[in-house]
């Protein structure tokens, strides 16, 4: 039983790792230029799936827990929610985490 519990110890470790884990890869996704989930391609969204099973020891360590798995996901969230509160009510948040989609150079009048 204590393997699935794991141990409240590690709770506020897990916390951090988490939170610094998700502003690292937002800021990845950020810079990658994609701005919404329909302009993934294909491997666009192979490296999303693979990127979180990456980063899943990077968050609860060792603790391969139900507490720990949990309290990564209740920080996620939290997090998630959080930046969505922000970006709604503050238009330089907003700026800042959605960008703008990459359209690359447009030609008004193409050479003959």
């Amino acid at each position: 039983m204590g393997d699935l519990v794991g141990n409240p110890a590690a709770v506020p470790w897990i916390v951090l790792r988490t939170v610094v884990v998700y502003f690292v890869i937002l800021v990845g996704f950020r810079l990658s230029g994609k701005r919404e989930v329909g302009q993934l391609a294909p491997y666009d969204f192979a490296l999303i799936l693979l990127i979180a099973n990456a980063v899943q020891n990077a968050m609860v360590g060792p603790d391969t827990s139900l507490l720990g798995g949990l309290v990564a996901a209740v920080v996620l969230l939290v997090l998630n929610y959080l930046l969505g509160l922000a970006a709604a009510r503050h238009r330089k948040v907003e700026k800042l985490l959605r960008g703008k989609a990459y359209r690359g150079k447009v030609r008004r009048n193409p050479p003959k």
